[in-house]
């Protein structure tokens, strides 16, 4: 027995193509008695000239008058497409999951860069400072970079110059 749900697409589709000879395909989503989602694709087979002509040869009658462009058939296939939803499904978690995944990357290197180019060399000024504090008047903060931080080491150093010649 044939689901229900595909009979009737089978005959609206059968009306659309007799009404339409340009239809050359319908494409159908339902679910069936059971509740699984299924695509149904169908196709008209219209009568050819050349079918006429190669079954007339042959003395087989088989198509009882029609003439050529007319409806005599139609072709289907259908599937559920549970599987296929499921895979999609499985996709957009997987993409979700590796996005994640990838944001945390970048972010740990960004995270890399903030302390290389802020934090390092803000150890090393601080460290020149606490060396200072002790007395010790030869440290000088490394310049590392041309932006504020590499100006407040530069003047940092200046101002260790300065003290050396003030207490010379």
């Amino acid at each position: 027995a044939k689901d229900p749900a595909a009979e009737a697409f089978e005959r609206a589709s059968q009306r659309e193509f007799g009404g339409n000879p340009a239809l050359d395909v319908r494409v159908g989503h339902f679910n069936d008695a059971q509740g699984n989602p299924q695509i149904y694709v169908l196709s008209p087979g219209r009568l050819k000239d050349t079918c006429l002509h190669c079954h007339g040869a042959f003395g087989i009658d088989v198509f009882k008058g029609h003439k050529a462009g007319e409806l005599v058939a139609s072709f289907g296939v259908s599937m559920s497409t549970a599987d296929m939803y499921r895979t999609q499904r499985n996709m957009g978690i997987l993409a979700v999951v590796g996005g994640l995944g990838l944001l945390i990357v970048i972010s740990a290197i960004l995270i890399q860069r903030v302390k290389s180019s802020i934090l390092t060399p803000l150890d090393h000024l601080s460290g020149a400072i606490g060396r200072v504090a002790t007395g010790d008047m030869t440290v000088m903060a490394p310049v590392e970079s041309e932006d504020e931080i590499g100006q407040l080491a530069r003047t940092f150093n200046g101002m260790v110059a300065d003290l050396n010649q003030a207490l010379s």
